[in-house]
Parts: C-alpha cells; sequence; structure tokens
C-alpha cells in the first residue's frame, strides 16, 4: 500500500500516549511545473507550510497570491477545516500531546477544545457549525503499528464529547459531515484495506463505498452529490485524485499524473466547479518531509490543472477552500 495513503495513519500512531490535473502525464521539476491552463479560480485556500522544523497554518488567494500565515502547529500536521460561515478554523496542533483547536479566520484568538494531553487528529465542522467531528487515538495496533482510532463529536466548544463509532481494533479517520449533515463519510482499516465509507450522522449503517486499489482523503462537494478522493487503483505507483457519486459510484479520473508524482488532499471550490489538490514528488509520497510539494487547482471535470507554484509541506499539505457564506 502507497505511503501517501498511509501517511496520516504513520504520524498518527506517534501521538498516542495512554490516556491520564489536465489528463497527460507530468514529468520534469515540480516546482517549476507551468501553468497548464487559466482558471477563473476566486477565493481563499488554507494550506500547511513547514518552516524551521514545525507546521504552519498560512492562507493565499486561489491563484497562489497574498500568502499570509496565521498560526503554528507544532511539528505534526495541521490538518485545517474551515467553518460552514468561512469565520473560524479548526486545526490539529501538537503540543501536550495532539489536540484539536479552533481561531478566527485571521489566525487570532486561538483556543484548544481537547482535553491535556490528548491525541485527537482530524477535525471537521458540521454543516450549522454547532460541532466538530474527528478522530481518537485510542492505543497502538501491535499487529501492524497502525494506531487504533475512533470518531466522536463534540460541541464546537470543546464540550459535551461523545464516540459514534468504537476503534474496533482499527483505525477510522478523516471523518466529514455531508452537507446535509445525514452523512458522514470517513476513511477505515476494517475488512483488512484502506477504503472510503459512509454512516449516517449517529455511526450506523456503514457502508464500503470504495474497493478498488486503496483510497483515502474523502472530501464531499459542497452540494453533497459527490465526494474527491485519492487513489492508487490505476496500479503502476500511479496515486490520483478522483471524484465518484455519495454512494461510491460513477467514479472519475481528475488528475492524471505518473511517478514520481502523486497528486491527493483535497477540497472543493464554494461552487463546486474547481478543487484544490496537492502534488509531490519522490515516490515516498507524503511519508517523506523533504519530499517537494505544491498546491494546484483543477475544474471538477479534470479539465484546465493550475499549479499555484505555492510550496507546502508534504506531510499533510491539506490545502482547503475557504467556504462562502
Amino acid at each position: 500500500m502507497e505511503k501517501y495513503l498511509l501517511a496520516a495513519l504513520a504520524m498518527a500512531a506517534t501521538f498516542w500516549s495512554p490516556p491520564s490535473t489536465s489528463g497527460a502525464t507530468h514529468d520534469g521539476d515540480l516546482s517549476a511545473s507551468p501553468r497548464t491552463a487559466a482558471l477563473a479560480t476566486s477565493g481563499t485556500i488554507a494550506f500547511v507550510v513547514a518552516k524551521g522544523g514545525d507546521d504552519f497554518i498560512d492562507t493565499m488567494t486561489a491563484m497562489g497570491t497574498d500568502v499570509h500565515q496565521l498560526t503554528n502547529c507544532g511539528p505534526g500536521e495541521c490538518y485545517p477545516s474551515w467553518s460552514p460561515d468561512g469565520r473560524e478554523i479548526a486545526f490539529q496542533g501538537e503540543f501536550d500531546g495532539v489536540g484539536i483547536y479552533v481561531m478566527n479566520a485571521d489566525g487570532t484568538d486561538v483556543r484548544r477544545l481537547s482535553p491535556t494531553p490528548a491525541a485527537d487528529v482530524r477535525p471537521s465542522w458540521s454543516a450549522n457549525g454547532k460541532e466538530i467531528i474527528f478522530s481518537r487515538v485510542v492505543g497502538p495496533n501491535t499487529a501492524g503499528g497502525i494506531p487504533n482510532t475512533e470518531i466522536d463529536v463534540m460541541n464546537a466548544n470543546g464540550t459535551d464529547v461523545r464516540t459514534i463509532l468504537p476503534a474496533d481494533g482499527t483505525f477510522n479517520i478523516e471523518p466529514r459531515w455531508s452537507p446535509t449533515a445525514s452523512t458522514i463519510v470517513f476513511m477505515s482499516g476494517r475488512n483488512h484495506s484502506q477504503q472510503i465509507y459512509t454512516m449516517t450522522a449517529g455511526g450506523r449503517d456503514l457502508k464500503m463505498i470504495t474497493s478498488q486499489g486503496a483510497n483515502g482523503d474523502p472530501f464531499w462537494s459542497p452540494n453533497g452529490a459527490r465526494i474527491s478522493f485519492g487513489s492508487d487503483r490505476q496500479g503502476g505507483g500511479r496515486i490520483n485524485v478522483y471524484t465518484m457519486s455519495a454512494s461510491g459510484g460513477h467514479v472519475r479520473a481528475v488528475t492524471h499524473f505518473s511517478p514520481p508524482f502523486e497528486a491527493g488532499d483535497t477540497s472543493w471550490s464554494p461552487n463546486g466547479a474547481e478543487i484544490a489538490f496537492e502534488v509531490d514528488r519522490g515516490g515516498e509520497g507524503q511519508s517523506n518531509p523533504n519530499v517537494p510539494a505544491s498546491v494546484w487547482t483543477v475544474h471538477s471535470n479534470g479539465s484546465g490543472a493550475v499549479n499555484t507554484k505555492v510550496r507546502c509541506a508534504s506531510v499533510g499539505c491539506a490545502p482547503r477552500w475557504r467556504p462562502t457564506p
């Protein structure tokens, strides 16, 4: 299984402690990759960049200009998530373990929601902005080193934490509510493979909606009709961005990179017309923080891929388009 799709879990394992594109093959230097087409991009994208051994959340325009630093997340991944109204960002910070934090859109008023210490990762907001869903590392998996993670929900102020999906000896990570709040999509290692699942908001009626290759990084389109994700289903070491219907059908390839390039870690523009994603290279994907990476955008139908040429963290670049209230 490709390291790109396991990177989030490999890092999460270190957090645990006992509770107290254009359709063509891309070659050459990633940092020098040309803009392949002009997109009518607008809005703001938050992303993660490595600086001096720590990761930071920055923002930029969708065309890669006007870059601003918001906050330091520590040496681990940040995984920013915009609130539905675009006024706040939830993220994970590696301070006193790894916990969930929230800050204003300009980086002010940073506050911790998780207990101290903690091992809480991958936050995402409910459609109404009143709750945050996340994964909690509850222990290591001694068989393979992948951590056991449950899916929890808490109020947006950090109160009333409750488990909706127990770990059950495997990992369950990257949960996200659908725009209607009726369905949750997530990635799991249950059934001995890395696949994407859906379940009800209460953690019931689990359905595996991918089966070909290894699949991860699921992200809802703004209208909830489609899900973008990363997959190695094509084989030959190729890892690309795809979209599928909410039930897992009608799969479409969005990018067409070949090794050493890899694409994934997506989010949609507010109007659903475009997808932001990360491209890295080096054959080790997101498992190697020294691999160069950059933020790209592409039409959701796979046309008009653009390299913003803004460098980002190879381990968890997480480009996230700011919602429009």
